[in-house]
């Protein structure tokens, strides 16, 4: 056990959303290790105005941390990687890190300054070259490679998300109607519009099935939900579903659905949740999606290609492929152990007993 505590630093629920999760898992990994500190960059204003307020006072409090902790003795921090405006924020909570010579390990969630290339990030990475104390932790090689390619090498470590999900029982095999699923924040931007036109595709030709949602769904999507709810028989949404409720759900699929075109996607943890209980999953190439469904199922190349193949697929996995489908359950399960002990090796490295030459 580590004896020093560590001071995590990021948004931590609530609201309940991917990056806060991720903060508030670090947190429990650091916990299992050794001491720990925490504190919440995130406000709780829900006015636009106020929360662009309350989150600069919330950095601005988490420089004066930073200070306390370093005059305490305090000697490793774990920042989590603001993906938006917020990118300036970590910024500057990573320059005091470096004039205060903290340990940094840097957590990044997010594609958004991948994708695109981001001045901040440019200066993030001069302030953490190869040697120095700040250490990047990506979610898969791919991320590593193409975080690489974009701006220049860093020291690296890959995290994968999937120490964040519990144990869950095996399932029985499964029969009767083959049941696809997608339980997310669900807008257009994660694929609801595209769920909703694959169970019109299986509808019109007449392949019985069923389609299940769940999750919040924003507002300006309600509409597109409501009238499939009115049209399609086979479709039934749950509503919101956590905990136990949310298990329950994924345990009911065949088949997970994400067609997801949110253009900073990286690692979505839903996935992981749904192969945990051995539910392959039929998605798209983004972010390091294809890298963590591997061969468990299929991550279709692109969104034009999930349009014109993804009904046909679903058919046949009702008919003639059925078995392929039990197949893809162990082979979930297993890709998700994989990606787990990667996770724990690295969670020893970084906020255990250390062994820097692996990083």
């Amino acid at each position: 056990m580590r004896s020093e505590p560590i001071l995590v630093l990021g948004p931590f629920p609530p609201p309940v959303h991917g990056f806060s999760i991720a903060t508030r898992e670090v947190a429990k990994a650091v916990a299992a290790r050794g001491p720990v500190l925490q504190y919440n960059l995130a406000s709780h204003a829900k006015s636009r105005l106020g929360a662009k307020i309350g989150n600069s006072l919330r950095a601005l409090g988490g420089m004066i941390v930073l200070l306390r902790f370093r005059l305490l003795g305090g000697r490793q921090v774990s920042l989590g990687c603001n993906g938006g405006k917020g990118l300036i924020f970590t910024y500057l909570l990573l320059r005091i890190c470096s004039m205060l010579r903290l340990r940094c390990v840097l957590h990044h969630h997010s594609y958004a300054y991948i994708n695109r290339h981001a001045g901040l990030m440019e200066r993030i990475v001069a302030l953490s070259p190869p040697g120095s104390d700040v250490v990047h932790v990506f979610l898969a090689a791919r991320m590593r490679a193409d975080f690489t390619a974009r701006y220049s090498a860093v020291n690296g470590i890959i995290l994968p998300n999937a120490y964040m999900i519990s144990p869950a029982p095996v399932r029985e095999p499964r029969t009767g109607l083959i049941t696809i699923g997608l339980l997310s924040n669900l807008s257009c931007a994660k694929g609801l519009d595209r769920f909703i036109s694959l169970a019109r595709n299986l509808h019109a030709a007449n392949v019985p099935f069923r389609a299940r949602l769940a999750g919040p769904v924003v507002e300006e999507d309600l509409t597109l939900l409501t009238k499939a709810l009115a049209e399609l028989p086979e479709l039934d949404y749950a509503g919101p579903v956590y905990g136990d409720a949310k298990f329950t759900f994924l345990a009911d699929l065949d088949l997970f659905v994400f067609p997801t075109k949110y253009h900073n996607e990286a690692q979505p943890i839903v996935i992981y949740e749904a192969m945990a209980l051995g539910v392959p999953v039929l998605t798209v190439d983004r972010g390091c999606i294809a890298e963590m469904v591997d061969e468990c199922f299929t991550a279709l190349p692109d969104l034009a290609t999930f349009d014109r193949e993804a009904a046909q697929l679903v058919a046949a996995l009702a008919g003639p492929r059925r078995a392929t489908l039990e197949a893809a359950q162990t082979r979930a399960r297993q890709r998700l152990a994989e990606d787990t002990q990667i996770a724990l090796a690295a969670l020893d490295i970084l906020f255990g007993v250390r062994d820097e030459k692996n990083i």
